[in-house]
């Protein structure tokens, strides 16, 4: 009897890239991702749990940081028909080509991927907001660099 792979269900939904200190440069990704049929998923109610890891990570004071867009982040959109492709929008805030694979993984896109079903696409509205950038990499004592990021103080 052949051992067939089950089909994985693609998932919609949001990620955040979260600076990794333990691996300098390096990011680990956040996401909540869409149940079929439920609410759409939001960066800003996501963003509360990054602030933990965040204070976690960097022993930094970051309780009253209201800079939800001033970590790379992203968003995965559901075809919209049934010949449509899924798509990554993105910022390009931050080395895709590091972590194709592992978004992904993360939202169960393999097989879409393999079909050809998935596109990356630059999104300004997933761009970081240079403000908030600031905000971020001042209450971290990091600096963004289109390779990853990097420890200034």
């Amino acid at each position: 009897m052949e051992n067939k792979k089950s089909y994985e269900h693609p998932k919609s939904g949001v990620f955040y890239m979260v600076p990794d200190p333990k691996k300098p440069g390096t990011y680990t990704i956040t996401s909540e991702t869409q149940e079929e049929g439920g609410e759409d998923v939001a960066h800003l109610f996501l963003f509360d749990h990054v602030k933990k890891q965040l204070q976690s990570r960097f022993k930094a004071p970051v309780e009253d940081l209201d800079a939800y867009t001033g970590v790379p982040r992203g968003r995965i959109i559901e075809p919209r028909d049934i010949n449509g492709d899924w798509i990554i929008a993105h910022g390009d805030d931050f080395p895709l080509d590091t972590y194709r694979n592992d978004i992904i993984s993360e939202f169960s896109l393999r097989d879409a991927f393999d079909l050809g079903k998935v596109r990356f696409e630059v999104d300004q509205h997933e761009k970081m907001s240079p403000k908030e950038r600031k905000e971020v990499e001042s209450a971290l004592g990091i600096e963004y660099t289109s390779t990853g990021w990097k420890k200034i103080k």
